[in-house]
């Protein structure tokens, strides 16, 4: 039998962080230009080292592998019962998807200029529906896909919360380092990320309460 996901509860906490969240983005934007110009001092082996973990946590990576994770899971559980990594797999991989396709209609709708594109640094350009890589800034898919799968993590595990959370910081940081995105980018994928997590898990325990019902 599969473990319903445990959530906290819809309460004023949880919107009140939303808010606040949301402006911390909003403050966030007055300092993406001298973000990306204090980030430029650092040594070349630092961007490099990011550069490096950046391309390995791509979402045209981490998506396939956690479907293969997936599909090799439900193989394997016919033998033996490993129903908790299991969910926590099925959980990662409808979190990542979500999130991923959540960065891409704001993408599109927001269009905002990449960092390493703009040499004069503006943060405010904006060019919706460009159909161009080019003005896809806001907010970070990667940031967005990493931060819901840390999230899911910290549901099922919750005393790694700090070493996940310490683990997407570092991830999605990256993306700021080597200038595919602005810090405010970053913040917003987090909050898709974390929202993303949130709509998977109660799709996920709504499917396993009709399953339920209808036995």
């Amino acid at each position: 039998m599969f473990q319903k996901i445990s959530l906290p509860k819809l309460n004023l906490s949880i919107f009140a962080s939303i808010v606040c969240a949301t402006f911390l983005i909003l403050i966030a934007i007055l300092f993406d230009k001298d973000a990306i110009l204090f980030i430029r001092k650092f040594p070349p082996e630092i961007r490099t080292l990011f550069e490096t973990s950046t391309m390995l946590t791509d979402p045209a990576l981490i998506i396939p592998l956690l479907s293969c994770m997936e599909i090799a899971s439900v193989l394997v559980v016919k033998y033996r019962k490993l129903e908790r990594p299991i969910m926590i797999i099925r959980l990662c991989l409808s979190s990542a998807v979500l999130a991923l396709a959540f960065s891409l209609i704001f993408k599109a709708l927001i269009g905002r200029a990449r960092p390493q594109f703009d040499s004069e640094l503006n943060p405010f350009i904006l060019i919706p529906f460009s159909g161009s890589h080019l003005y896809e800034s806001l907010p970070s898919a990667q940031a967005a896909t990493i931060s819901a799968i840390c999230c899911c993590i910290a549901l099922r595990f919750p005393s790694s919360r700090l070493f996940v959370a310490s683990l997407a910081f570092l991830i999605t940081l990256s993306r700021v380092i080597v200038e595919r995105h602005w810090l405010s980018d970053v913040l917003a994928g987090w909050i898709v990320g974390g929202v993303a997590t949130f709509i998977s898990a109660l799709l996920l325990n709504s499917l396993l309460d009709f399953g339920k019902r209808q036995r």
